[in-house]
């Protein structure tokens, strides 16, 4: 959680640098009730999974794995973006 409300437009992900750990599918979620179904974050090293949309003012992003039998699951990171 954000000390204050941030501006956000976009959200990119990066899986992690073992493929083995990767997240098969999850979603997003955010402090004003919005929801991104169906995240799939690519298992090759620098691409990233890439979401866009309408701006908008919230306090916090939820990543939920959902799914997804293995053990370990990572991320290599979270870049959120906006004004």
């Amino acid at each position: 959680k954000w000390e204050k409300e941030k501006s956000i437009q976009s959200i990119m992900i990066y899986g992690s640098v073992k493929n083995t750990r990767n997240i098969e599918n999850g979603k997003i979620v955010f402090s004003n009730g919005k929801v991104i179904n169906d995240v799939i974050i690519p298992n090759r090293l620098g691409e990233a999974a890439i979401y866009n949309f309408e701006t908008m003012d919230i306090e916090w992003i939820k990543l939920i794995i959902e799914n997804d039998k293995k053990k370990e699951n990572a991320i290599f990171e979270i870049m959120v973006l906006g004004n």
